[in-house]
């Protein structure tokens, strides 16, 4: 098989598992003149070409200014991850200021917001395949404190199904007590289980259900980070993953205090299921491939893991036909059937790819059919502020595409290299 018929070969596979013909098509010159220098090349040369153009366009996204002049970000953490069984390539472009004005750094954590939720996803199935509890389960009959729940389950929940309030706003509790007091008074206003409806107050119930019923399976009180850390982060080694972290090597949060940006987390003690996570680029990476081993391995010797049947849930779209038809499982995005508009899940990756994105502008995507992930870690939020700057959205736009084109090239790089019997290992990280 000679260059050509190889990158027909893989385009052909790609285009196979759901990849959209448009986009590849955009990254097919550039992925041919590629291939026709390659072989007059080291692999380090091949993906310094690369690599270069990825660290000019970071260092353009990161410079961006507003109309004001001032930066639309402050801090950036962007990685590429390709895992294989014959070596993994995982590339990191950081730069900016932490929260604290020093400069980011491999071990900075980001607030991730909202990606939270798909660690409390992740807690969750994992859980069920413990069986420790099971998606039917009544929430109200876990935790008596949420019988304004009617007759909700778990998996109710985790699809966004109803329509969940509560008496007031946890965020405005003067003290922990005060703001978990309102949340307790959450109930339905609509029992409607056909679409799906997008809230952080779902999730916020999972995590104080899950306290409850871990706290008697356990024998002993224990509180959401501590059965996220005892399930989840530790069997998949997440050491610099965690809620509160009592370093200020921190950013994305917009404040110099080192709490959570997000409001209602703060007020409930910054460590519930809808956000309050901090992490760095290395660790999604590990997460990744934990969450990609399952393909690789026999899943009953390896109970830390979470099954392929549960990963590709939260890649399958829920409810198509709803208003938020592109929302999954508590929120993450994934590729909606009609590509119109659908932006933040890549429609050049495959079909079940997911994305999580959080209010602080992180996001991460996984694409479990081609082994890809990209994270997104970014300040571009201040403290305090009701939304992130339009610019901002309307560039990330831009610069998560440029990230997936590239991705996709350096895949097939890789691969090719692989073809000819050249394996390697690449853990880079690029200052820019």
């Amino acid at each position: 098989m000679n260059k050509d018929e190889f990158l027909e070969q893989q385009i052909k596979q790609l285009l196979q598992t759901g990849s959209d013909k448009q986009d590849l098509e955009k990254i097919l010159g550039e992925l041919k003149e590629i291939m026709k220098k390659i072989d007059d090349r080291s692999p380090e040369e091949t993906i310094e070409e690369l690599t270069n153009e990825i660290k000019e366009k970071s260092q353009m996204f990161l410079d961006k200014k507003n109309q004001d002049n001032e930066s639309i970000i402050t801090a950036l953490s962007t990685c590429i991850y390709l895992p294989s069984l014959t070596g993994e390539y995982k590339l990191k472009f950081i730069g900016g200021k932490t929260s604290d004005g020093l400069d980011v750094n491999e071990e900075t954590l980001f607030d991730i917001a909202s990606i939270t939720k798909m660690y409390t996803l992740l807690l969750t199935f994992k859980l069920e395949e413990l069986g420790i509890i099971k998606l039917t389960d009544k929430i109200s009959d876990l935790d008596s404190r949420f019988i304004g729940l009617e007759d909700f389950t778990i998996e109710d929940i985790i699809l966004l199904c109803g329509e969940l309030y509560t008496k007031g706003n946890p965020k405005d509790g003067k003290t922990k007590e005060e703001a978990e007091k309102i949340l307790e008074t959450i109930y339905l206003k609509s029992n409607d289980r056909t679409r799906n409806l997008y809230t952080d107050l779902g999730a916020i119930v999972l995590s104080r259900t899950l306290e409850t019923v871990l706290s008697k399976y356990l024998n002993r009180q224990v509180t959401f980070d501590e059965i996220m850390e005892k399930f989840l982060l530790k069997p998949f080694g997440l050491n610099e993953t965690k809620f509160n972290p009592d370093n200020y090597n921190l950013a994305g949060n917009g404040n110099t205090l080192g709490l959570v940006h997000d409001p209602k987390s703060r007020a409930l003690g910054g460590n519930v299921g809808s956000a309050g996570i901090f992490t760095n680029s290395d660790d999604l990476a590990k997460l990744a491939k934990q969450m990609y081993i399952v393909d690789y391995c026999n899943y009953n010797a390896l109970k830390n893991l979470v099954s392929k049947k549960n990963l590709d849930k939260m890649g399958t779209v829920t409810f198509p036909n709803s208003a938020q038809s592109n929302k999954g499982l508590l929120g993450g995005y994934q590729k909606h059937p009609d590509r119109e508009n659908k932006w933040l899940d890549p429609l050049a990756y495959a079909d079940k790819t997911f994305t999580f994105q959080g209010f602080t502008g992180a996001a991460a995507t996984f694409d479990p059919t081609n082994k890809i992930h990209n994270n997104f870690l970014v300040g571009a939020i201040k403290d305090g502020a009701p939304k992130k700057d339009a610019l901002f959205l309307e560039t990330f736009r831009i610069y998560q595409q440029f990230i997936v084109y590239k991705t996709l090239e350096l895949l097939i790089v890789k691969k090719y290299y692989e073809f000819i019997n050249t394996k390697e290992e690449i853990d880079a990280t690029f200052k820019i």
